[in-house]
Order: structure tokens, then C-alpha cells, then sequence
């Protein structure tokens, strides 16, 4: 919501100093840059703001912006962002849990058809218990976060996502293991309410970390290399499939091609080994944020100084623009701009 009222603010400032003018649009300027300031400061993350107050974190002075994200190109951007250690970790466990999750649309049908020989409508009516977990687990994942936050646990962001990542797999591999499907339901959706529930807690984390005039381009950078390495997650949950003997791609049939036979049980033994195997992506992940919670906050506190210096580059940029025109408008246009009534001596010439 930050950035979407800087912008409105910066686009009410160009229309209102575009109608002022003189003296009157150094006033509108400053007036609005305070109240800006002041929503600035109430929005602040929480995180950043006792992030501040630790004397033990100790900001990266190579990672301190000094020049206006703005000027930079994409190129200079994107390799800024991709040079702060934690937002790789968090791009990365992100990557590695969607890994799994894409392996898991592409093959949960064909697993859940041979492993409990039930229908693939039966399959359909299974889902609805995981999506409910799913949704729950992202909507309590965010509030748990916030509340350990407010508490004082600054990198619950973290935390609380390597847990999660940890639950994920320690709950889907029994329910991977179990042949009876009243029991592996609860555990699977167990299991899906925790593969969900680290996704609000990295958006914001990685929000923390990079500057805020370049969360833009910071998102892209993230949004592209997960799409990138989430392609080839149905490929390689394929490939390990065959290894073991079970099916690969579980692609549509084209039109007038007839439809695959079903699933043996060797194939359906084979897709059982391939998301056991593929539960270790989860647990890298959680492993990986795990390790990276120092170098998240030192990050934070990098990310909360460049901000600053940014804030007062443009709030210098502003007052040398403001100082260059008044210089620059010599008296016989200051008594132009004064008007008639101001040269004939009325006093009202001062409010007209």
C-alpha cells in the first residue's frame, strides 16, 4: 500500500504545483513531502524499525545505495538485487518449494489413482480437504508471523518459514507411506497448510531486504527465475518417475490420440519413491533459511540505510531544484509575477 499512495502523492504534487506556481509551490511542496513523511514513518516495517534498535546488526556498507535506483538500468538493478545473500536464499527456498508443488499438480492424480484405487473423481472430491488446508495455512501462516513479530521476534519471517518447510515434509511423507486414505487426507492437508504457509512470510521478507524504489524490479527478478526453474519441475519429477519404474509427464492426450492406459501398480510404487525423493527440496529449503537468519537481518539493516540516504538525497534534490529557480528569477519578473495591485501599493495585492 506504500508504494501505491507514494505515487498518488507524487502525481497530486505535479498537478497542484503546476497550478500555484512562484513562492506558493516551495510551500506545497514542503507541506506535502512532511505529510509523506509522516505516513512514511507510520508504514514503516516493523521488522526495519527494530531491526534499528539492535545494536548487534551491523548494516553491509558495499550493499548502501548512494545513487537513485531510478538512474540505474535494468541491468544494474537486477544485479544489485541478485547481490544481496538473503534475497537469493529467500528466491530459493520460494523456487524449492514451488518445485515440489508443481511435481505435485502434475502428478497427484495419476499417484493418488494406482496408490488408493480409487477413480479419478473420487481424486477430485480428496482435494477439496487439501485446498481447504492450503488457504488455512497461508491465512494463519500470515498472522502468525505478525504476532511473533509484535512480540519481538524480528526474524519470525525466517523462522517460521523453515519450520514450515520442515512440517510440510515430515507430514507428507507418512501420508505418502499410508495405503489408507481416511488417514493420509488429514495429513495430507496438514501437510498442504504448511507448504503455504511460508508464501506471505517470503513475500515480505524479501520486501525487508531490498530498498523500496526497487521492489518493482526486485519482484521481476524473483518472478522470472522461479518461472524459469518451475518449468522444469514437471520434467525432472518425470525423469525420476521413470528411474523408478514409474510413469513420466502427465500430459493431455492430443485430440483423436487415445487416452494413456491406467496407472499399474509398479508405475504407481514408482511415483510413491519420487515424492518421497522429492521431499528433499523442502527440507534444503528449510535448511537454507534456517542458516541465512543472521544474514537476513544484517540485510534488513543494509536495505533501511539505503532507504534513508535515498530519502535525503531527495529531499536535497528538491531543495537545490527550488533554490536554482528562485535564483534564477530575476526582479522584474518577481514584480511581473506580483501583479497590479501589488505595484500600486494595495495591501490586498498580497492575497489576491
Amino acid at each position: 500500500m506504500r508504494p501505491v499512495r507514494i505515487v498518488l502523492w507524487s502525481r497530486g504534487v505535479d498537478r497542484l504545483t503546476d497550478v500555484v506556481g512562484g513562492s506558493a509551490r516551495r510551500r506545497v511542496v514542503l507541506l506535502l513531502a512532511a505529510v509523506l513523511s509522516l505516513q512514511s514513518a507510520d508504514e514503516d516495517s516493523e521488522v526495519r524499525r527494530k531491526a534499528r534498535q539492535r545494536l548487534d546488526i551491523d548494516p553491509r556498507p558495499a550493499l548502501v545505495l548512494n545513487r537513485d535506483p531510478l538512474e540505474m538500468s535494468s541491468w544494474a538493478a537486477s544485479t544489485y538485487v541478485l547481490r544481496i545473500p538473503s534475497n537469493l536464499v529467500l528466491i530459493a527456498a520460494s523456487v524449492l518449494g514451488y518445485f515440489f508443488l508443481a511435481g505435485l499438480r502434475s502428478f497427484a492424480v495419476l499417484f493418488a489413482e494406482s496408490h488408493y484405487q480409487i477413480s479419478q473423481a473420487a481424486v477430485s472430491l480428496v482435494f477439496i480437504p487439501v485446498g481447504v488446508g492450503a488457504a488455512l495455512g497461508t491465512l494463519v501462516g500470515g498472522r502468525l508471523v505478525d504476532r511473533l513479530i509484535r512480540g519481538g521476534k524480528i526474524d519470525a519471517r525466517i523462522t517460521v518459514s523453515a519450520v514450515a518447510f520442515f512440517g510440510a515434509a515430515v507430514l507428507f511423507l507418512p501420508g505418502l507411506l499410508s495405503a489408507v486414505l481416511l488417514v493420509s487426507i488429514p495429513l495430507y492437508a496438514l501437510a498442504a497448510a504448511c507448504l503455504t504457509a511460508p508464501n506471505p512470510a517470503l513475500d515480505a521478507a524479501r520486501l525487508d531486504v531490498v530498498p523500496s524504489r526497487l521492489w518493482g524490479r526486485g519482484e521481476a527478478v524473483r518472478t522470472f527465475s522461479e518461472l524459469v526453474l518451475e518449468a522444469f519441475a514437471p520434467l525432472i519429477f518425470g525423469y525420476v518417475s521413470v528411474q523408478f519404474g514409474g510413469p513420466g509427464a502427465n500430459l493431455a492426450p492430443a485430440v483423436g490420440v487415445k487416452a494413456a492406459a491406467p496407472v499399474s501398480a509398479a508405475q504407481g510404487r514408482g511415483l510413491e519413491y519420487t515424492f518421497i525423493v522429492m521431499l528433499v527440496p523442502l527440507l534444503a529449503a528449510g535448511l537454507l533459511l534456517l542458516v541465512s537468519r543472521r544474514q537476513y537481518l544484517r540485510d534488513v539493516a543494509t536495505a533501511d540505510v539505503s532507504d534513508r540516504v535515498l530519502c535525503k538525497m531527495a529531499a536535497h534534490s528538491v531543495e537545490a531544484e527550488q533554490a536554482d529557480r528562485s535564483a534564477a528569477t530575476s526582479p522584474a519578473d518577481k514584480n511581473a509575477l506580483a501583479g497590479p495591485q501589488a505595484a500600486s501599493g494595495d495591501p490586498r495585492g498580497d492575497y489576491g
